[in-house]
């Protein structure tokens, strides 16, 4: 009887299967099921114990007496292990063998869903982690550009108050802090950004003359824009995206900041380190008050 229920429902079914009995002993099993469990063959899986390759035998055992007792339970997932040290996640479907042979015996088929939930888990958590991400993208994005206005008033303010007065040296300490705030901004930057497929090589001078038309409707009417590339025009790997919302936003703040029909120095270089990224300068009427920002270099493949 047992040798032609195993034939019927056990040779060449790719689902690991066996029939174990009431005391838990694995009484016949399929290639498929040795080969989950690591063992040589079915006949070395014969007589090993059920609870021995699972983690948790209890919720095992009360489903194998429901199953028994004929009340079919619903799909099990148990952690189980291989012989060879394999951690598995497994599915089981449990049904009575309704054998006189070997009263209280369950068949059990198991299925291996230890990729499958890893995958389900990945996808859950690949929105929640995307999200996070744009958001400190955004926060690093924000805090920079905020720094750099403060520090652009604080530069006027300086220019407003006399030598040795007690504000410039409380200027200056706003000044310490935003650059501190600005660095920051730039960790979380640096921290969330994503590998960019966009990455190219420019040239500063180039990059800057393909800028022009949009710094000119930035400035305004009746400014005049000169552009430079001083210590050579040594191209680096950037972001044109980047660079191009970087160049504005300094030259809003020169703007913002000076007399009415003047003119606007515009510099990017590479710096002499290798890839230290992109130096930006924006420079007004006034020598002395210049706009500058890095752009970062990306980091180094993995």
């Amino acid at each position: 009887m047992r040798e032609t229920v195993m034939r019927g429902l056990f040779e060449g079914d790719p689902t690991a299967a066996c029939l174990v009995g009431s005391d838990g002993a694995i009484l016949e099993c399929n290639a498929a099921f040795g080969s989950l469990f690591g063992f040589a063959g079915p006949g070395e899986a014969r007589g090993a114990r059920i609870g021995t390759l699972l983690v948790d035998a209890g919720p095992w055992r009360r489903a194998a007496e429901a199953a028994a007792g004929g009340t079919a339970p619903d799909r099990l997932e148990a952690g189980g292990r291989a012989k060879d040290g394999r951690s598995l996640l497994l599915a089981c479907d449990l049904r009575s063998a309704a054998d006189p042979e070997t009263p209280g015996a369950v068949l059990a088929w198991f299925v291996d869903v230890t990729e499958r939930r890893a995958m389900e888990r990945e996808m859950v958590q690949a929105p929640r982690s995307q999200t996070g991400a744009r958001l400190v993208r955004a926060i690093g994005h924000d805090l920079g550009n905020m720094m750099m206005v403060i520090r652009g008033f604080v530069e006027v303010l300086v220019r407003e108050l006399p030598e040795g007065s007690r504000g410039r040296c409380w200027l200056a300490q706003i000044r310490t802090a935003s650059d501190r705030a600005a660095a920051l901004g730039g960790e979380l930057l640096a921290a969330a950004r994503p590998p960019d497929p966009s990455l190219e090589e420019l040239a500063p001078a180039a990059a800057l003359e393909a800028c022009v038309p949009l710094l000119r409707r930035a400035a305004g009417p009746g400014v005049e824009i000169e552009l430079r590339a001083p210590g050579g025009d040594r191209p680096t790997r950037t972001n044109r995206d980047q660079l191009e919302a970087l160049l504005l936003a300094l030259v809003s703040l020169a703007h913002a900041d000076r007399p009415k029909g003047t003119r606007l120095l515009v510099e990017a270089g590479a710096p002499a380190e290798a890839g230290a990224g992109m130096v930006l300068r924006v420079t007004g009427s006034d020598p002395g008050r210049a706009w500058e920002a890095r752009l970062p270099a990306p980091d180094p493949p993995s």
